[in-house]
């Protein structure tokens, strides 16, 4: 594992990616929405950042370039928390198709670079 700085790989921009565009949503939700979804769903990006942060300054960056099992597994929890949340905000038409489409364009990547590898431990996957 290598002990290049988290913030030089490209796992870690795709979050930033997501976390900017979850900033941009605000003025999406109505005020009685913004202590009750956008501010879970503001805190559930950046504690996706978070994690990947965390797994790879702790445990280094892996030969491909991502998480080690555990952050992985980690992250991906986290992920599917803001996915349920971007697609809840969707379902009472807070965020529109477009904007749903743009998350999938984010989201997608990032699943795959999160998902379990051949060889990952069975508490990993």
């Amino acid at each position: 594992m290598s002990q290049t700085d988290f913030d030089g790989t490209e796992l870690y921009h795709k979050v930033r990616e997501l976390i900017a565009w979850v900033y941009a949503l605000e003025d999406r939700f109505p005020d009685s929405e913004i202590p009750i979804l956008y501010t879970r769903l503001k805190g559930a990006a950046v504690d996706l950042g978070s994690s990947v942060a965390e797994g790879l300054a702790r445990d280094g960056i892996v030969a491909d370039g991502t998480l080690s099992p555990q952050a992985r597994r980690e992250s991906r929890g986290r992920l599917g928390v803001v996915r349920h949340l971007v697609l809840v905000s969707a379902s009472q038409f807070m965020l529109d198709e477009g904007h749903v489409s743009s998350f999938d364009r984010m989201y997608e990547p990032l699943r795959d670079a999160l998902a379990p590898r051949e060889g990952d431990a069975p508490g990993d996957l």
